[in-house]
């Protein structure tokens, strides 16, 4: 007997053995996690699920959270820092109603981990989480802990606040500490089952002693009663109120099972009990007990029931599964060979989301029982494709997604998929074979019956079947094929990796002189809508196969020129007749409804050309819309469009956007409109519509997950071929689930921080800051825990890999960061500041989640807090006041240094204008002076006189405008009115300014009101304000303009009639920056620096003091107009002039007026001609008379006009003065070095400013020398020759190119040299040089005119004649000579009335030869060929 059931336990494990292999497609190991991914241990005793969606697992070494990307470690379950308890787990409960985590240990010991706070806690409140419960009990209300020692236990858990309540003897609320069992009825009541007795502890926590002094052994209810059994073999049935409603007497049977009970259940309406050596049970209608007939057990135990199921499993691996309903199901789940036990629970049961019974052994792998088919699988570590790591499994789980988890002894633990969303059935060509190539897939085309070419590495074809079923094999070639085609004409072409082309069984190959090929190597064959064939090859480029009347292929060559052009993958001819090629150049395309196709024909998209990121295509593919889909080597997808222009637009779809893998091997447009990309690493469904991904490697295998290269096509079902290095994969797709996975949006959810590298959780200071994570709420963090890498998940994990997120971090980021599968954010050195994280994700759907927030405040340094800012400002104020008080001592002190600095540069300022303003008439005066006391001057001459007599009159002038200035200062000046002619008086002034206007062709017009006007008036102030303000507008109105002196009255015979005295002019005006300060002392002039700057200022106060004003107003021009009172009613007594008598007057002077008496200039003794700028007329006069003795003069007296005569006119040389109305001397200068036609024009300043300063400027603005007022006439004169002399050596001196001359024919001539006149400073020396020129002239024809002659009629000796010729001209007499001879014989034929002979005789030439040569030689090209 004992032999038969062995035998049927084996005959047993057999057949669910083949069936599991024969079904071993249903589940797949999609994820799995060891000590290498952070797992504590490998050893995994449990496993659970929080209401968070993390997963837990209780190692020998740690408690473990995991959230499918990382692990966080607990290796203390103590709630107090200072103790340690050792985190070796036996078992854990997930409280997800409440968010607790209870776990137990080896010894019996609770903890209690609290995913609100992040932290393990004291659920007693007291320390008293030590004591050792072996059981546990999960109620909605709370956790019950009980044992056969210390009584029992219920922790409650709300709001936050664990409440422990202890039910012991001790407490008079147990009759015993000996708990036997506790159960909780419909009812929410809870019965306590001990060695004394019962106790019911209603829902309001009324404690009700059911039954006493009686010995309870085992106790369980039916859901309606409560059923027990005492060790008497006494049956009790209570209702659900505590009320009895069966006692049976004492039985002699109960009373023997009473110590052997390992294990009860109730099932169908008999409560059995379990005893080592049989199985018991008792009607729960009648309370009879009896022998079971049927179901006999001995040994077993009960394992977690579901609301379907319940288990009886033995320690030899028998498995018995109790339906609600139908009959019940043996199996035995451990082969022969495992020792028996009456204590080990070697086989962990589970029931999944599908229905389906998971069952995890320790020996013999996993077992998946479906109930509804009554079909079981297998799982073993030896399956070659391998689901789980070890048969010993130690612990088993399924999550809320309906994923199992399974953990495998020392192996860790793996996640396995059972909804799969799609299946896919691999079959190997070569099953048995261990050849690698055997199984390796390199083709798959469809062929006209429906059936399948499938070619393997090895070089063997195999024909598939149209339902895939049958896969016979048919031939072997002499290398893999690459392509397979049929063409419209029934010919058979195949193609060959290294084994040339196949035509209708005709091998071509390269080197074969009778069956030629261009290539050995295939990729892909091709027909157009001509009939033309196209074949690709790798390394020789594109062929256009023909073949002949006797069936003979030639061959041409195309896309065999560019290295990398040459190698291509694929062909693709689209509904467009448009050829598309993959190749290592990129993408190339040419239109086939042409009738000859060339390489021009083709049109190239590729990275050197910037159309595509990369040039490695490795396939091709066009879906229904038109979109063209690129599979690139490392950049992933590229979906192009191409339009109407031959533009090319992409955009990329790459691991960044949840791609398995970047580098694509083949692309398939499914049934559904659906995108598949293969990869080296599994494979991606792209949802067109909604741009969603998903993933997945659905073999075990590595292999199984690497696809092989345009090797994808579907069945007329819909299925998918695709070729991997494992052998075919059918894709079968799942529509149902998809479209559940399409409305599922799993929200993400922020598992850790990572706080300078290191994890949130482990800060001791944050603990309580952790807990916000699964909040979501406020994380407070100090201002150097600013680098943060936020972790997350949306712990999809058999998706995990599909996964996308989103984010972005409001107070830093402006938008949503790019999508991305990485499940982390990186932010380094954050400013203090508040930020919000916003997230959400995606996982292999096609829906994005509600995003979730959560707030980050980075807290202020110390140093940078409103109290230290407090701290700051008050130590600022006692600084600032104390330095105040310091500074207030030396302030005194301090300002009166300042004042007294003020006050001495105001009088050296001072000082200097006047010294300015008095050394121009000093140079008037010394310059007359100097001409009078001459040697060689015989007579006064009456023009250095009337010069001397200006000079003093304006140096007196100047006197008096100081000695005013005073007066007004310091309050004494009064009026000395008179009886005065104000017409004639002022036209008196008007035309002692007539000749200085004339200098600067100033129009000049007086128009008063009346020929004569009598009124009272203070001569001396009048005359000083109607001089200052006429002096001003000649000197500031520009050369050519005008000025208008009118004189208007207003209001005549009354009392408040005024005289109106203007000067119009059409200067530049003064602008209203200096308006403002017009009228006050110091104020230099209108628009540059001039004069003592107490003008205005004087005339303003005299006007004022006058009874009258001064006022300024621009119209088109500066307007000054002079306001006085005509009538004697507004002056004083004391305001009229009474010394008369005393007065010395000379009539006949102060009745002349000052004529300007100037000398005739003698004509200049030098032809070069110097400007003079200079804005002061008696100046300009007085330089003009010396200059122009030497030298042809032009003069300016305004900047801008000198600026633009000297451009148009370039003169020999410059002297200018710094100061003039316009713009300074410094200006000029660098206006003039700028233009290359006075580059190089001398330049002299003439001016009063003699510091140091100025003439630094003057130098640096590209002034030549720097004279100041008053100067050395004489010397000046000198500077200015030796500058002239200087500068004409200058533009004479040949260049190191300029020596030579070329003639017409490229002949080198010597150029002719120029002539450089001396500058003479002496009359007759200027007579001696134009009688010499005057000799020659007459001569010039003369052939035997020599230079004695020459010298005799100079009267002359030949020494004294050369030297002085040679000091006068520069050159020597006979130079002299040949020079003139030359230039009148290029003028005369230039002229072109006379031969060339002809004009060597006018020109003293008597042999024609010799003209010629001299002539070449000095003008570079024969006479006949001089055009001037």
């Amino acid at each position: 007997m004992t032999n038969l059931l062995r035998y049927l336990k084996i005959a047993i494990f057999l057949h669910l053995l083949v069936a599991g292999r024969a079904m071993a497609n249903d589940i797949v190991a999609s994820r799995h996690v060891s000590s290498a991914d952070g797992l504590s241990s490998n050893i995994v005793h449990a496993i659970a699920q929080d209401k968070d969606g993390y997963m837990w697992f209780g190692t020998v070494n740690g408690l473990c959270r995991y959230d499918g990307y990382s692990f966080v470690t607990y290796r203390s379950l103590s709630p107090d820092p200072k103790k340690h308890i050792v985190a070796s787990i036996a078992s854990i409960i997930a409280d997800n109603k409440h968010g607790l985590i209870w776990v137990t240990t080896p010894r019996n010991q609770v903890a209690c981990f609290d995913t609100n706070t992040a932290q393990f806690a004291d659920y007693t409140g007291r320390n008293d989480y030590e004591k050792q419960y072996r059981k546990l009990l999960l109620t909605d209300n709370g956790l019950w802990m009980y044992s056969t020692r210390i009584g029992a236990r219920f922790v409650e858990y709300s709001n936050g606040v664990f409440t422990t309540t202890d039910y012991t003897q001790a407490d008079s609320v147990l009759p015993s500490n000996y708990v036997v069992e506790i159960i909780i009825d419909r009812n929410k009541n809870t019965w306590i089952a001990t060695d004394k007795g019962i106790t019911m502890i209603m829902p309001d926590k009324t404690v009700r002693q059911i039954k006493s002094n009686v010995k309870i052994a085992e106790c369980n209810t039916d859901g309606r009663n409560m059923l027990f059994l005492t060790s008497t073999g006494s049956t009790l049935t209570y209702d659900l109120n505590g009320r009895l409603l069966r006692e049976t007497p004492d039985s002699p049977l109960g009373e023997s099972i009473y110590r052997r009970i390992s294990a009860d259940m109730v099932w169908k309406g008999d409560w059995f009990l379990f005893t080592n050596e049989k199985t018991y049970a008792m009607n729960t209608k009648t309370g009879k007990l009896y022998e079971h007939p049927s179901i006999q057990i001995p040994g077993c135990h009960t394992l977690p029931a579901t609301d379907e199921f319940q288990f009886v499993a033995t320690g030899a691996g028998d498995l018995w599964i109790f339906p609600k309903k139908g009959n019940y199901k043996q199996m035995n789940l451990l082969a022969e060979g495992y020792t028996e036990t009456s204590v080990g629970r070697k086989i962990k049961v589970c029931q999944g989301n599908d229905n389906r019974i998971y069952m995890a052994t320790q020996g013999n792998g996993l077992y998946i029982y479906n109930p509804q088919t009554d079909e079981t699988n297998h799982y073993s570590s030896a399956d070659r494709s391998q689901v789980i790591q070890s048969n010993s499994l130690l612990a088993l789980a399924v999550d809320h997604a309906g994923s199992v988890w399974v953990a495998g002894e020392s192996t860790g633990v793996t996640c396995l998929s059972t909804d799969m969303d799609i299946n896919v059935d691999y079959r190997r060509p070569a099953p048995n074979s261990h050849n690698y190539m055997a199984n390796l897939i390199k083709n798959i085309t469809p062929m006209s019956d429906g059936r399948f070419s499938i070619a393997t590495n090895d070089g063997i074809l195999y024909t598939l079947s149209a339902d895939g079923t049958q896969l016979e094999r048919q031939s072997r070639m002499s290398a893999a094929v690459y392509a397979y085609y049929n063409d419209t004409k029934g010919n058979s072409w195949i193609g060959t990796r290294g084994g040339g082309l196949y035509f209708n069984g005709e091998r071509y190959k390269h080197g074969d002189s009778l069956h030629w090929c261009p290539s050995n190597h295939i990729y892909d064959i091709r027909e157009d809508n001509h009939g033309r064939i196209w074949i690709a090859t790798w390394g020789d480029g594109l062929l256009l196969a023909k073949a002949d009347e006797k069936g003979k292929l030639s061959f041409k060559v195309l896309q065999n020129g560019y290295f990398n052009e040459k190698y291509i993958r694929q062909i693709f001819i689209d509904n467009k007749n448009r050829m598309w090629l993959a190749t290592n150049d990129g993408l190339a395309m040419a239109d086939v409804n042409q009738e000859e196709i060339t390489d021009s024909s083709f049109v190239k998209f590729r990275l050197d050309n910037g159309m595509l990121p990369t040039s490695e295509i490795m396939c091709i593919t066009i879906i229904h819309d038109g979109t063209i889909w690129l599979g690139t080597q490392s950049l992933g997808v590229l979906v192009c469009r191409y339009d109407k222009n031959s533009k090319l637009t992409y955009r990329q779809i790459s691991t960044e956007q949840g791609l398995v893998n970047n580098n694509v091997r083949s692309i398939l447009e499914d049934a559904n409109g659906n995108v598949w990309v293969t990869t080296e690493e599994g494979m991606s469904r792209i949802d067109v519509e909604k741009n969603a991904i998903k993933n997945y490697r659905p073999s075990n295998e590595f292999m199984g997950n690497v696809f092989s290269e345009d090797c994808a096509t579907m069945m007329d079902d819909g299925r998918l071929l695709l070729g991997t290095t494992l052998g075919l994969a059918t894709v079968t797709t799942n529509e149902a689930l998809l479209d559940t996975d399409k409305d599922m949006a799993i929200r993400p959810t922020i598992t850790d921080i990572r706080i300078d590298g290191r994890s949130i959780f482990s800060f001791d200071n944050l603990k309580q800051q952790a807990e916000q994570l699964q909040k979501a709420e406020v994380i407070r963090l100090n201002h150097d825990q600013s680098t943060l890498s936020f972790h997350f998940s949306n712990f999809a994990y058999k998706d995990i890999q599909s996964s996308l997120y989103q984010y972005w971090l409001e107070g830093l980021d402006n938008d949503w960061r790019p999508v991305s599968s990485m499940n982390h954010a990186d932010y380094g050195k954050l400013p203090p500041g508040s930020y919000t994280l916003h997230l959400k994700s995606m996982a292999g759907n096609s829906k994005w989640s509600e995003p979730i927030s959560l707030s980050i405040i980075i807290a202020q340094p110390w140093y940078n807090t409103i109290w230290a800012w407090l701290i700051y400002i008050l130590t600022c104020a006692c600084i600032v006041y104390y330095i105040y008080r310091s500074w207030r001592k030396n302030f005194e002190l301090h300002q009166q240094m300042e004042v007294d600095k003020q006050l001495n540069e105001f009088r050296i300022n001072f000082f200097t204008h006047i010294a300015h303003e008095f050394r121009t008439p000093l140079a008037l005066i010394q310059g007359a002076v100097d001409k009078l006391v001459e040697p060689q001057s015989q007579t006064v001459s009456k023009s250095s006189m009337q010069t001397v007599r200006r000079g003093t009159s304006r140096l007196l002038r100047l006197v008096n405008q100081l000695m005013e200035f005073r007066k007004i200062n310091t309050g004494n000046l009064r009026l000395a009115v008179e009886t005065t002619d104000v017409i004639d008086f002022v036209r008196g002034i008007y035309q002692d300014f007539w000749q200085q206007a004339k200098l600067k062709n100033l129009s000049m017009t007086f128009h008063p009101f009346t020929n004569r006007y009598i009124m009272p008036a203070d001569r001396h102030m009048l005359e000083t304000m109607v001089y200052n303000l006429l002096s001003n507008a000649i000197k500031y109105t520009p050369d050519n303009g005008s000025i208008c002196v009118r004189i208007k009255q207003s209001a005549p015979e009354t009392k408040n009639g005024t005289i109106a005295i203007s000067i119009e002019n059409s200067g530049p005006g003064i602008s209203a920056e200096q308006e403002k300060n017009l009228f006050r002392p110091f104020m230099h002039g209108y628009v540059s620096q001039g004069g003592m700057g107490i003008g205005l200022y004087n005339a303003r106060n005299m006007a004022i003091c006058h009874h009258g004003n001064l006022e300024y107003h621009n119209e088109d021009g500066a307007v000054f107009t002079i306001t006085l009172p005509d009538n004697d009613s507004v002056y004083t007594p004391d305001e009229y002039k009474t010394e008369i008598s005393g007065e010395i007057v000379m009539k006949q002077a102060d009745n002349e007026a000052d004529e300007y008496i100037q000398d005739m200039l003698p004509e200049a003794l030098n032809h070069q001609t110097v400007a003079i700028i200079e804005d002061d007329p008696d100046m300009m006069q007085q330089i003009r008379c010396e200059v122009g003795v030497y030298f042809n003069v032009t003069s300016y007296t305004t900047g801008n006009a000198a600026c633009n005569g000297i451009l148009e006119q370039p003169p020999a040389l410059i002297l200018c003065d710094v100061m003039l109305p316009d713009i300074d001397g410094y200006e000029i200068v660098r206006r003039i070095r700028k233009d290359e036609g006075t580059i190089n024009t001398p330049v002299i300043m003439l001016t009063a400013l003699d510091d140091d300063t100025h003439q630094l400027r003057a130098y640096r603005a590209g002034a030549d020398d720097y004279v100041t007022k008053p100067c050395n006439f004489k010397l000046l004169i000198a500077r200015i020759s030796r500058l002239i002399e200087w500068a004409d050596r200058m533009k004479t001196q040949p260049t190191a190119n300029e020596g030579h001359e070329h003639n017409a024919e490229g002949e080198t001539t010597a150029a002719m040299p120029h002539l450089q006149e001396k500058i003479v400073l002496d009359k007759q020396d200027k007579v001696f040089r134009e009688r010499v020129q005057a000799i020659i002239a007459r001569h010039i024809s003369d052939p035997a005119f020599s230079i004695d002659m020459l010298a005799s009629e100079m009267y002359m000796g030949r020494t004294k004649f050369y030297g002085k010729v040679k000091e006068l001209l520069g050159v020597s007499p006979n130079k002299l000579l040949m020079n003139e001879r030359m230039r009148i014989a290029a003028e005369l034929i230039k002229e072109g009335r006379l031969t060339i002979g002809e004009v060597a005789y006018k020109t003293g030439f008597d042999n024609q030869s010799y003209f010629n040569k001299c002539f070449k030689k000095y003008y570079g090209v024969p006479p006949g060929q001089y055009k001037g």
